[in-house]
This record gives structure tokens, sequence and C-alpha cells, in this order.
């Protein structure tokens, strides 16, 4: 499913939770799990998936996590235990996380959880000797510092030089492709523009109107998600100041 549009993500879409997907017995511990999912986007040439997910209690088969995955909990709570040292961490609903590709863990959620999700799975990158970070990372909630070079290298569209826009980055995987953090954003407006990358952004708070190439006006609240696919055509308006984790991924490595 390949759609060329500005899209909205919904915690519930329709016919969500209808029709269980298909999973395997090798890819979990114990009893198997009842799981959905409702995708928004799928590249087969990029390796990039957005979507709804959720899935009943479930431990899942350990190892290396095969994609870079940045997620938004909307329901339940997950811990992801370090397969070498035993640590596991927790994420809660409210939050996001990103797991690196090649980190080497074990996803458990005792109960129900339902989630947004971004994955990149380039179909020509191989499973990494070793992740980018050995752990999960969670994207700050406030942006704090100053930019820096490698914070905005990779947001041309974003007018940082002086503006009211900063950028706090949390992952960069190994290839330069896919990129995550929060971004704020005082009130400002952007002249048309076509998009290099491909981006999520899930609104912590703010208002933020984005006119397509049809001057048709998509306003995001607080609580709200969004993709813009690349070659999209639109133009930013933030006309109450805008908090949102970001997740970019891009055709093809900048570095």
């Amino acid at each position: 499913m390949f759609i060329n549009k500005i899209t909205r993500l919904s915690p519930n879409p329709a016919g969500f939770g209808e029709v269980p997907d298909e999973v395997s017995a090798e890819m979990f511990v114990g009893d198997l799990p009842t799981q959905h999912t409702h995708s928004y986007y799928e590249n087969d040439q990029l390796g990039l998936y957005i979507g709804t997910w959720d899935s009943t209690a479930v431990t899942e088969a350990g190892g290396p996590y095969d994609c870079d995955e940045f997620m938004w909990v909307i329901d339940g709570d997950i811990e992801v235990k370090n397969n070498h040292t035993g640590l596991v961490e927790h994420i809660h609903a409210g939050e996001a996380f990103v797991i690196p590709k090649g980190y080497d863990c074990q996803w458990h959620q005792p109960g129900y959880v339902r989630k947004f999700y971004v994955i990149s799975a380039h179909p020509n990158e191989a499973m990494p000797a070793q992740a980018v970070v050995e752990s999960i990372i969670k994207p700050a909630l406030v942006v704090t510092e100053k930019n820096t070079g490698n914070d905005t290298a990779f947001l041309p569209h974003f007018c940082l030089d002086g503006g009211p826009q900063k950028v706090a980055q949390c992952y960069r995987d190994a290839q330069a492709r896919f990129f995550s953090g929060t971004w704020e954003s005082e009130q400002c407006e952007s002249a048309p523009l076509t998009f290099g990358a491909n981006e999520f952004l899930y609104l912590q708070s703010g208002v933020l109107v984005l006119v397509d190439d049809e001057l048709v006006e998509h306003t995001f609240t607080a609580g709200e998600a969004l993709f813009i696919p690349q070659g999209v055509t639109c133009q930013w308006r933030v006309t109450q100041t805008v908090r949102a984790f970001y997740t970019i991924i891009t055709p093809a490595s900048i570095a």
C-alpha cells in the first residue's frame, strides 16, 4: 500500500481488530497471542512500514531486533530485556521509544498493548554485528539544548537558522537513513515544501496545519499522529507552539 498523501493515523482505525494477524509459534515463548495490524503505508523498496498494531499478552522469542522501529504506546505496558546483561527497561502508555536494529533483546508484555509503529527494514541492509545503541532510546519530552549541525542536517525543510524551531535528535542509525527525536516550533509559516524524505510526527502539544497541493487544510492537535511521504508538497503552519516526536526515513544515506 503506497499512498502519496498526508496521512492521519488513528488509534482505532475502521475495522481494526476484526481480522487477526497470522502468527507462527517460533516467534513466541508460551501461548500464542492475538494480534492485529492496520497498515497506513507500505514501501517494500525502502522497507518502510507505518501503522497501528495491538496484541494480547505475549513474550517474544529473543534475538537481534531485525529493524529500526519507533513506537508510540497508546495502551499497555512493555518490558524489553537486554539478552546480554539481563537489564529490563519499562515502557508505559503515553511514552515513545526506539528499538535499534541489531539490539539483542526480548519483548515481553504482561497484558494488552496497542501502539503506532514506524518500521525501517531496508532490504539491502544486513543485520549489524552490533546495534548503534545497546538499549531502547526514549526521545526527550522537551528540547533544552541548542541545535547542533548533526541534529539539523537531515531536516532541510525546517528553516532552523535563526528561526523559532529547534530539534533534539535521540537516534540516528548506522546508515544515516533513520532519525528520531523531538521537534519544537513556535508560531510560524513556511512556503510550500516538497519533502525529500518520509516523516512521521506525533504531536505532544500545539496545533499544526498542513496545506496540501490542492489547498486542503489538515489540522493536527495534541495526541494526533501523521505521516508525510517523500515527494509530497505541502505548506506548514504552526498556529500554537508545537512539540512533537518525529521519525524521518531518507531514501539513501546523507552521511
